[in-house]
């Protein structure tokens, strides 16, 4: 007989690396964060796009719907409607051209149809194509992009499904035959293809590549697995890394493969903690992970920047934190999507960090707001170097200054009313042990007002 097991499905969102504290738990206090309630809904499911307006999906009633924002404030559209039934999704994904993907399933009563379909949005709206049809999932389904901006998607229906679309068009195959759960996606080295998920008849946490001979799967973890939320990336290196919900002893877990063998830590097994956890990796391959703590009803964020698990509390007003996705911008700054419970909103976390620009008498004045636990602002500045990529800034490269937390402004003439030069400037915000708190947007001559986002 098939088992299948009832699973919550959830997401969230952030920007700051704050000190290396006692006690472990440490408070990102507001005046580090903007907060936005968007919408009433629930299930949420968000990215940002190379500007870094947000995107997301979220249900609302029988509903899916999309909501996005610009310098107009937020719109929102329908993407689909059922007949006394319901969609959602936990997976949406933002390309190199800034159109949104997303992967989401549904059911019609009258129909007594359980499907899964995929859409993209982009200048000429949105485009479907359906996924499976009268298929009884077990965990939502989620996607990738490949280089080539294709969709790859994996599903749990007793079975373990690939589906992806390509020239040929649209192709479904097997990839594990046992009962599965709550599988996630990744594409690395371009277009390599990696699925990590539950086999239940095993007990194993599993992880496997499609290979010239097919998908060919290694254990993660044999330990009589039960997952609720599983999240996959690799880094530049290839080396997978995982975060995931463990049922057994309700805590959140992270593996990775970064030294050949497969290593295993407990992030936070503080209370019900990990339901909903999303998972981002910094340029350097650190890993950012949000997720919900139901015994409290909090949105908190883990990251790891080699000297162990560092944990925040994002959000603590009222039940929050449910159905999380966190995201990270070219700086690392961190963003945030989720579900208010008390209030029935999608809320969205941005960093508060903002900074202004002026020019007067061939001297330009740059101010910005202050934060707490800041030690000190470290003060950049590159000729011909609008983008200002994270290994260009970090950790001294390019730095003109330092300053002391009390200072919140400073002027300079370096660059002033030279078009051929245009400098570029920038201010990241760190605390006592030399960790970066907040980061300005990049500020010039030519493009002088700024705030995040």
């Amino acid at each position: 007989m098939i088992r299948f097991k009832t699973r919550a499905v959830s997401l969230i969102l952030c920007t700051v690396v704050l000190s290396i504290l006692s006690p472990r738990y440490v408070s990102a206090q507001n005046q580090y964060w903007a907060f936005e309630s968007i919408v009433s809904g629930f299930r949420p499911a968000g990215a940002i796009t190379s500007e870094r307006m947000p995107r997301a999906c979220y249900s609302s009633g029988s509903t899916l719907r999309f909501c996005y924002r610009d310098e107009e404030g937020w719109h929102h559209e329908l993407i689909q409607s059922t007949v006394m039934g319901g969609a959602s999704t936990r997976s949406v994904s933002i390309d190199n051209s800034d159109r949104f993907h997303v992967v989401y399933y549904g059911y019609d009563i009258t129909l007594m149809n359980p499907w899964i379909r995929y859409r993209y949005r982009d200048n000429q709206g949105w485009h479907m194509h359906t996924v499976d049809n009268y298929v009884f999932y077990s965990g939502a389904p989620t996607l990738c992009l490949d280089e080539g901006m294709n969709p790859h998607i994996t599903y749990s229906a007793g079975a373990l499904y690939y589906w992806h679309l390509g020239a040929s068009g649209a192709e479904t195959e097997v990839v594990d035959s046992g009962i599965t759960f709550n599988a996630a996606i990744d594409a690395f080295y371009g277009s390599s293809i990696a699925i990590c998920y539950e086999n239940a008849d095993a007990g194993e946490l599993r992880y496997t590549v499609k290979g010239p001979l097919g998908w060919e799967y290694e254990v993660v973890d044999a330990d009589d697995v039960s997952i609720s939320d599983c999240r996959l990336l690799h880094d530049s290196a290839g080396n997978p890394h995982v975060v995931f919900h463990d049922e057994t002893g309700q805590s959140l877990r992270y593996a990775t493969k970064e030294s050949g063998d497969w290593t295993i830590e407990t992030v936070d097994d503080s209370g019900i903690v990990g339901q909903g956890c999303s998972l981002a990796l910094d340029a350097f391959g650190n890993p950012h992970i949000s997720y919900y703590d139901a015994t409290n009803g909090d949105l908190k964020y883990a990251y790891n920047y080699g000297r162990g698990w560092q944990i925040a509390f994002i959000d603590t007003v009222g039940d929050v934190g449910k159905s999380t996705t966190i995201r990270l911008d070219e700086f690392g700054n961190v963003y945030f999507f989720y579900h208010d419970v008390t209030h029935n909103k999608i809320k969205y976390a941005y960093p508060a960090l903002s900074m202004s620009s002026s020019i007067q008498n061939g001297s330009q004045t740059l101010s910005w707001s202050p934060v707490g636990g800041v030690n000190e602002f470290w003060f950049y500045g590159a000729e011909n170097d609008s983008h200002f990529p994270v290994e260009t800034v970090w950790p001294f490269n390019n730095r003109l200054y330092v300053f002391d937390s009390s200072v919140i402004s400073y002027t300079t003439n370096t660059g002033i009313n030279d078009p051929a030069s245009n400098w570029t400037y920038l201010i990241i915000a760190v605390d006592d042990q030399y960790q970066e708190i907040a980061r300005s947007d990049r500020v010039g001559e030519w493009d002088w007002g700024m705030g995040i986002p």
